[in-house]
């Protein structure tokens, strides 16, 4: 029985991990401060499905 990630599951893993490198961690602080709602960084998230 395989317990692993399948080679698509790793692939969207790491697609997620730097996408919330590059476009959630930069605006963690100031969207809590602000306590704002990010919509423009859901709106690009939603492209990756």
């Amino acid at each position: 029985m395989e317990f692993g990630f399948s080679k698509e599951q790793v692939l969207l893993k790491d697609l997620y991990r730097k996408f919330a490198e590059t476009e959630v961690k930069p605006l963690a602080e100031e969207l809590d401060e602000e306590e704002r709602f990010p919509v423009e960084t859901v709106k690009k998230l939603a492209r990756y499905g």
